[in-house]
């Protein structure tokens, strides 16, 4: 994660003398309304002696889902507030674990008795999901030609958790998998603060619309646990796909 955040401020810089290139265009100065969709690889960051887990834990597929408005500040500087739905989490994977079963504990004649037959199969997932309404504040840096643009953004997301639920995908012998999906109460800090990161381009369609396309990377900066004991950051790094139309 540190890498990843050290390439983007190198290319952030390189973007931003670039974009002190002389553009007679002002394809921007017009208010933007936009809509958002972006798959998501959703992971955590676990500190306090508990990494351990990260042999057992995958990260997961996730998305966001928003809208936004957009304003230009200046020629090659514009705003963007938003409002999304968050989905983030991990998951738990298990091959090959095996759960022992007992007959009677005691038998009144033979004593301790246990089941020496065959132990079943049991291969799986547990998925946890973590379900965000966040609200993105963004400053976007602009450079390039009057139909192709690049760009870069720097801003923060606070987030509100609004539900968590975990999925089990439990296969016992080979058998057809039981699915089953369930509500769990978080007993941690249902507040987070995102940074925001992020490259990409826009092009105009049109004089009315245009696609934008940008790499983001959220890392959550509060402990959700909220235990002493543990510490455990929610991160997610996905491909924002966004159609802005001018008013």
């Amino acid at each position: 994660m540190k890498r990843i955040f050290l390439f983007l401020s190198f290319l952030f810089l390189f973007l931003f003398n670039f974009s002190r290139a002389e553009d007679n265009t002002n394809t921007y100065r017009k208010t933007q309304i936009g809509f958002t969709i972006s798959p998501d690889l959703c992971y955590r960051k676990l500190t306090n002696g508990f990494s351990y887990r990260y042999d057992l834990e995958k990260p997961k597929l996730g998305y966001t889902l928003g809208a936004s408005v957009w304003w230009q500040l200046r020629k090659k500087i514009g705003l963007e507030l938003g409002l999304s739905y968050s989905n983030k989490g991990y998951k738990f994977k298990f091959n090959d674990f095996s759960f022992l079963t007992y007959g009677d504990f005691i038998d009144p004649t033979k004593g301790f008795v246990f089941n020496t037959g065959p132990t079943a199969d049991v291969k799986g997932k547990y998925v946890y999901n973590f379900s965000y309404i966040e609200v993105p504040f963004k400053l976007t840096f602009l450079a390039g030609t009057k139909s192709l643009h690049f760009f870069y953004s720097v801003g923060v997301a606070p987030g509100f958790l609004f539900y968590s639920s975990t999925k089990s995908i439990v296969s016992i012998d080979g058998e057809e998998p039981n699915v089953t999906k369930n509500a769990t109460p978080f007993n941690g800090i249902p507040i987070n603060i995102s940074p925001l990161l992020s490259i990409g381009i826009n092009y105009n369609i049109n004089d009315k619309s245009n696609l934008r396309i940008e790499p983001l990377v959220k890392y959550g900066l509060i402990d959700i646990s909220g235990a002493a004991t543990s510490g455990e950051f929610l991160w997610s790094a996905g491909l924002s796909i966004s159609c802005f139309f001018i008013k």
